[in-house]
């Protein structure tokens, strides 16, 4: 991971290729990043045969959320995805959360990946933020080159 280095700016062309970018992730629950393996079955989004449900809401003006979630009928496994989106700045954030609401034990749950996604150029580069409660409130910027897998995606 690259060092900190001071907050970049942002352009009204940043903002839109964010929003390219990530709008696909909410376009419905089969599209979201997420991906797993459950029962040794591989899950990328929510399934349709989960019966997944979707809201939105708008939290103020410049904040909006979109909520997915979905049910394994013979497991009980909840799985809810919730996306925060900033009109303000090229930004979208998203937390998946698993619950089991059966009766017994859910079979395993691995290789749960957050981000299971796809850029596209010829250099990608993954921006991102860290805070840090202990120094002060202190938000520190990465920036990320990706570097392309041999045989595969970009990774970190």
């Amino acid at each position: 991971m690259n060092a900190p280095h001071a907050v970049a700016t942002t352009s009204p062309k940043d903002t839109l290729n964010s929003r390219e970018w990530t709008g696909r992730f909410i376009a419905s629950p089969t599209s979201l990043p997420v991906s797993f393996v459950f029962d040794e079955r591989p899950i990328v989004g929510i399934p349709e045969d989960w019966q997944p449900v979707s809201d939105r809401r708008r939290i103020d003006v410049d904040i909006s959320e979109t909520v997915f979630e979905g049910n394994d009928a013979r497991t009980g496994l909840n799985v809810r995805v919730e996306f925060t989106e900033y009109r303000d700045f090229p930004v979208m954030e998203w937390v998946a959360w698993f619950t089991n609401k059966g009766d017994g034990t859910a079979p395993v749950i691995r290789d749960i990946l957050a981000m299971n996604g796809e850029f596209k150029g010829a250099s990608p580069v993954l921006y991102h933020l860290q805070w840090r409660l202990l120094q002060r409130d202190r938000i520190y910027t990465f920036r990320d080159p990706l570097a392309r897998r041999r045989h595969g995606p970009f990774c970190l």
